[in-house]
């Protein structure tokens, strides 16, 4: 029965996520991203993070490294909005994340995952995403990526689409270039 009770208990959960309908106004260094006395836990007993205080600022690039269950793609998790937590807030250049209308945090917070995937798509609509960006500024995201060189060598450019060519693994080298794996 207690196995029951703990089931009904997550089908009838919402899987929701309600919305605000503030935006924010385009960076080019990206946002402050600050995390504020977050707690996130199954109960107040089975806290997965406690009292996380945490405050990134714009522009800069973070690595969460720890070992297994520490709680690396929780805090992922959380600053993409794909859960709320328990108590707290995250907010981003001062606003809650939850204040922020759909699709504002996603033009602020990128997540890069350990797990690279591509669509079947070009290398253009891959870093996109289907907005319709000006070449300079796909080739600014790929020398930032640190992938301009390893595109430019590519037959078809931005317009490769490297999926249909069968599985490939990007993976760096000791010269820090890319190089296909089949």
């Amino acid at each position: 029965m207690v196995g029951y009770r703990r089931v009904r208990s997550v089908l009838d959960e919402s899987a929701e996520l309600e919305y605000g309908v503030k935006s924010l106004a385009p960076a080019r260094l990206g946002a402050r991203l600050t995390f504020s006395g977050v707690n996130l836990g199954y109960s107040q007993q089975q806290l997965v993070l406690r009292d996380l205080n945490l405050d990134l600022e714009a522009g800069r690039t973070v690595a969460l490294v720890g070992a297994t269950a520490s709680g690396k793609s929780t805090v992922s998790a959380l600053a993409m909005r794909l859960v709320d937590p328990s108590s707290g807030t995250i907010s981003l250049d001062g606003v809650d994340i939850v204040d922020l209308a759909p699709g504002t945090l996603a033009e602020h917070v990128a997540l890069v995952p350990q797990s690279v995937f591509l669509f079947d798509d070009s290398v253009r609509g891959n870093v996109t995403l289907g907005v319709d960006y000006p070449d300079d500024v796909v080739w600014d995201a790929l020398r930032l990526a640190q992938a301009a060189d390893f595109v430019s060598a590519l037959s078809s450019g931005l317009d490769t689409n490297w999926v249909s060519e069968g599985p490939v693994c990007l993976v760096g080298s000791a010269s820090g270039s890319p190089w296909r794996e089949r």
